[in-house]
C-alpha cells in the first residue's frame, strides 16, 4: 500500500484520471482459484457457490495493477465480504474507500434498489439460465450504479 504522503497522492491522481473516483488509493476484489479436489476432513468446505473446489484469494492493486496485499488463506465456500471484514486493510485506518470494495459491497447487499428495472428483470426470470447467471449480475451492476450515484456525484 502506498505508504508515503506523495505516493498516496500520485495513486489517488491516476485512479481520478482512470475512473474519475475521488481520494482512491486501492482496488479490491476476491477471486477462486481452482484447487483438486481436497478429501480430507473438511473437504466440502473448499467447494465454493459455483461447485467446485477452489481458495478464495482476495487481491489489492493499485492504478496501474501492480499488487499491493494478498490473502489467499480462505477457503472456497468463504465469502468476500468475510475475507474483507476480517483482513488487516479493514482494520487499519481509511485505506480501502469507496469504489474500491463496490463489487464486494453490491453483492452483499440485500434489498431492491430499482424497483422498476427489478420488476423488467423479474419478466424474464423463470428462464433458468436467466435466474442463474444473468439476473444476479443485473441485480449487481444496478446497485453499483446507484451507489456510485450516490456518493461520487
Amino acid at each position: 500500500m502506498p505508504t508515503t504522503l506523495n505516493e498516496q497522492q500520485e495513486t489517488i491522481r491516476k485512479f481520478r484520471s482512470i475512473a474519475n473516483f475521488p481520494t482512491v488509493i486501492g482496488a479490491i476484489d476476491c477471486t477462486h482459484i481452482r484447487v483438486k479436489k481436497v478429501n480430507a476432513d473438511g473437504g466440502q468446505l473448499y467447494i465454493n457457490r459455483k461447485g467446485f473446489s477452489s481458495i478464495n484469494v482476495q487481491v489489492v492493486c493499485d492504478a496501474d495493477l501492480k499488487i499491493m496485499d494478498i490473502v489467499t488463506r480462505w477457503r472456497g465456500s468463504v465469502h468476500d465480504s468475510r475475507i474483507f471484514r476480517e483482513c488487516r486493510l479493514k482494520q487499519s485506518k481509511k485505506t480501502i474507500v469507496a469504489c474500491a470494495v463496490l463489487h464486494n459491497m453490491a453483492i452483499d447487499m440485500r434489498e431492491d434498489v430499482f424497483s422498476g428495472e427489478r420488476d423488467s428483470i423479474e419478466q424474464y426470470s423463470s428462464e433458468p439460465i436467466v435466474q442463474r447467471y444473468i439476473t444476479p449480475s443485473i441485480r449487481g451492476n444496478i446497485r453499483r450504479r446507484q451507489f456510485i450515484e450516490t456518493h461520487f456525484q
